[in-house]
């Protein structure tokens, strides 16, 4: 019998063998490919609750890009050109025919109120010789009425006043010419407005030229200046850079300025809608029969961004609604955060 002893003994291993010895494979494969399976539905139960009570989007709107359509889309204003332009991101917002050249009627005499501001100082006397009366419109100035430069160039801008452009014209002209005397005005007049061409050169105005200093037709039936509505803006931006007091009459409905003569003049503004424009900084008015209505506005629709709006060839009328509408048009866009797109 020991022998079939010493067998059995041999083919049972030692207990602490069972503990040294490399593990055999306990689960089978079909054991395997259950914990997956369950896996995977835990992930996928994760995922619909995470996706709960969350509304899905059509899948051809998933990664789409919605475009906003531009406020100015579309617009149809009366003005034969029109600009809105943001000068501090240098960039047009909008546009319809800006380099077309057209008459420019009394937007001409920002050209003519800063030319003068080069020649003669703030403090200098002008008086309104009856010569000067003789110019179309009657803005209510006396003959032989004495003013302070500076003030009488702020009622001829508020009033549009080519009586009062005039006589600015004559004087700092003189300064050229070196004339005195009423029998030499055509001459100093004529050295004026040759130095306001050479200005607008000088600032790149290049679709702009000046016959007279006020912008009235001339005899021939054409206008006193023409220009673009792109150069208009840039003349205005230029102007509110380095002539920041200038323009500034501009802003009021009415105002009350006195000559030197100690007679009392009601500037009643010729663009009636300046209250109606937020933050406004200049406005300049023009009308003839050959340019049609024109107007010119800067405006800060926020803090320290200006925007200029240029409008010609309109009606007397229409050029006041068109910009009205263009100051609609760039406060939505700006409200907007000039948002042009949105991403789901």
């Amino acid at each position: 019998m020991e022998p079939q002893t010493n067998q059995i003994n041999q083919a049972l291993p030692e207990p602490h063998d069972l503990f040294l010895s490399p593990p055999r494979k306990i689960i089978s494969r079909g054991a395997w490919i259950g914990v997956l399976i369950l896996a995977i539905a835990l992930v996928c139960v994760g995922v619909l609750f995470a996706l709960k009570n969350k509304p899905l989007l059509p899948v051809d709107q998933i990664n789409s890009i919605v475009v906003l359509p531009s406020p100015f889309e579309g617009l149809e204003i009366e003005a034969k050109a029109a600009i809105v332009y943001d000068v501090v991101n240098r960039k047009v917002l909008y546009s319809k025919n800006p380099n077309l050249v057209v008459p420019l009627a009394s937007l001409t005499k920002i050209m003519s109120a800063i030319t003068a501001a080069d020649l003669i100082p703030n403090y200098t006397t002008v008086t309104i010789d009856r010569e000067f009366l003789d110019e179309e419109g009657d803005s209510g100035l006396y003959a032989f009425e004495k003013w302070n430069f500076k003030k009488l160039l702020d009622f001829t801008l508020a009033v549009s006043s080519n009586d009062g452009m005039r006589a600015i014209a004559s004087v700092a002209g003189a300064v050229l010419s070196n004339t005195t005397g009423t029998s030499e005005f055509e001459t100093s007049r004529d050295a004026f407005v040759a130095k306001m061409n050479v200005k607008a050169q000088s600032i790149g105005l290049q679709n702009t030229s000046f016959r007279n200093e006020t912008g009235l037709d001339v005899h021939d039936g054409g206008g006193g200046a023409y220009g673009s509505a792109e150069d208009m803006a840039h003349l205005l931006e230029y102007t509110l850079a380095n002539y920041p007091e200038i323009l500034e009459a501009t802003t009021n409905d009415t105002s009350s300025i006195s000559s030197l003569s100690n007679f009392n003049h009601s500037a009643v503004n010729t663009n009636p809608y300046v209250g109606f424009i937020p933050g406004i900084k200049a406005s300049k008015t023009g009308y003839t029969v050959a340019s049609g209505g024109n107007l010119v506005v800067a405006f800060n629709p926020e803090l320290q961004r200006p925007i200029i709006i240029t409008v010609l060839g309109s009606s007397y009328e229409g050029r006041f609604n068109d910009t009205l509408t263009l100051v609609d048009k760039t406060l939505t866009l700006i409200n907007r955060g000039e948002q042009e797109a949105v991403r789901f």
